[in-house]
């Protein structure tokens, strides 16, 4: 294998119409592999030394406007079970960026004073998420709402059955229909990178940032930071403890 077999494999893969993130994985995996046969003299000459990862364009993440998110919460009937729950889940989706399935996993108890345990997560890592005194003022109204049910999940349906992620799903897409909007996807996931959009320019720490998104490693979350971080710069120029001396 030479360097030159590599770079043929690459243009292939290009050629197969393979993803950038997918054909850098493999050549993660090529060069740990090389590295081992070459660190323990296996072979004379590393063919994958010379060799750079390709570049991932920048990924553009959808977000919501102020404008956008009073339309979709305009649209919730108040005076309906549903209505009342649909904006229950919006606020919650807002106020903590957290994701559909960790959402509809929360049960009764996992309710605290200020916080929501979550432990449907991703990561398999069980996480407290801090609520704002807004976020819980819309959670006791619901809580009036809902009483008693078969299940001891947090979000059920009309018939006091657990709510199951598509049922969450279609009425995004109801609200979508609702409010004419085609700017943007109403999704759970676009209203945690709006969460975190916010988040980030109102001076929020990144590292606070990834304890409540649940991220595995901080790569994930300077995604955000570098993109929504123009607030944060303004803020440091304004700030600096230099200034002060």
């Amino acid at each position: 294998m030479t360097e030159q077999d590599i770079k043929k494999m690459i243009t292939s893969f290009q050629n197969n119409g393979l993803k950038v993130s997918t054909i850098n994985t493999r050549l993660r995996a090529y060069r740990a592999f090389f590295n081992f046969l070459y660190n323990n003299n296996h072979i004379e000459k590393n063919p994958i030394a010379r060799i750079k990862l390709l570049k991932e364009r920048k990924e553009v993440i959808e977000t919501f406007t102020k404008e956008q998110l009073q339309k979709l919460f305009s649209a919730c009937d108040l005076k309906t079970f549903v209505g009342v729950r649909d904006i229950t889940i919006m606020k919650l989706f807002f106020d903590t960026g957290i994701r559909l399935n960790e959402l509809v996993g929360i049960e009764l108890q996992d309710l605290k004073k200020d916080k929501v345990v979550i432990k449907e997560t991703k990561t398999y890592f069980q996480r407290e998420v801090p609520i704002t005194q807004k976020c819980k003022d819309q959670l006791e109204i619901y809580m009036k709402i809902r009483g008693t049910a078969d299940t001891e999940k947090l979000f059920i349906n009309q018939d006091g059955r657990e709510l199951k992620r598509r049922s969450v799903q279609s009425r995004f897409e109801k609200y979508k229909e609702l409010t004419g909007n085609t700017d943007v996807r109403v999704s759970p996931h676009t209203y945690r990178h709006t969460f975190a959009k916010y988040f980030v320019r109102g001076g929020g720490d990144a590292f606070h940032l990834q304890q409540i998104l649940g991220h595995s490693s901080l790569e994930i979350t300077k995604i955000y930071v570098n993109l929504f971080s123009e607030d944060v710069k303004e803020s440091h120029r304004k700030y600096s403890p230099l200034n002060d001396l």
